[in-house]
């Protein structure tokens, strides 16, 4: 069970809708199945919950409608403040990472480990991001 409740994700959705006022309206049986899949991701780990809502939620961006752009990496920094964490990826970052999720470019894995790279306790002094592979 997540510690970001479902309840949580729809309450985000719904600010989201009301903030945006989007011409097609997310599916709300989309929001309950990336739900359950991110649940299934994060494996009971609590820091292993903004990774994986926000890849449950990119792999389902067209039934999002056009909350998805916002919604995805909401959901991840939303799941992480939950957990007393700071995400410290940029809107730059999390948007090539959805159009990575998008076009199965990255594995469930790798961006697990990009995310706790950057994950901090709440208040901790900021990280540098990580270098470059090559």
């Amino acid at each position: 069970m997540m510690r970001f409740t479902v309840d949580d994700l729809q309450a985000l959705c719904e600010h989201l809708v009301r903030r945006e006022r989007p011409a097609v309206l997310p599916d709300p049986a989309a929001i309950l199945a990336a739900y359950a899949e991110a649940a299934a991701l994060a494996d009971g780990r609590p820091e292993n919950e903004p990774a994986a809502l926000f890849v449950a939620l990119a792999r389902r961006s067209r039934a999002l409608g056009s909350i998805a752009r916002s919604a995805v990496p909401a959901s991840a920094h939303a799941a992480a403040i939950n957990n007393g964490m700071d995400l410290m990826r940029g809107d730059a970052e999390l948007a090539i990472d959805r159009l990575r999720v998008l076009r199965q470019a990255i594995a469930w894995e790798e961006l697990l480990r990009t995310f706790a790279e950057r994950l901090q306790p709440i208040g901790a002094p900021e990280i540098p991001p990580p270098k470059r592979r090559p």
